[in-house]
């Protein structure tokens, strides 16, 4: 299973929205919500990454 497919199972881009997901044998997603996911760390890192983007190409992103 490439990356795409494990990233598309997990945050349930189809309409099927899988409840539960297990990867390699893991439990990675229970009843809809993500599991060992730090929500706070991985907005904080998108938004540092944007915002380098940002500078580095000089442009505003609405």
């Amino acid at each position: 299973m490439t990356s795409y497919l494990i990233g598309e199972a997990i945050c349930s881009r189809w309409t099927g929205r899988p409840d539960t997901v297990f990867i390699d044998g893991i439990l990675r997603k229970r009843d809809g919500v993500l599991l060992g996911v730090d929500k706070k760390a991985l907005v904080r890192g998108v938004t540092e990454a944007v915002e380098s983007l940002r500078e580095r190409v000089n442009v505003s992103f609405a």
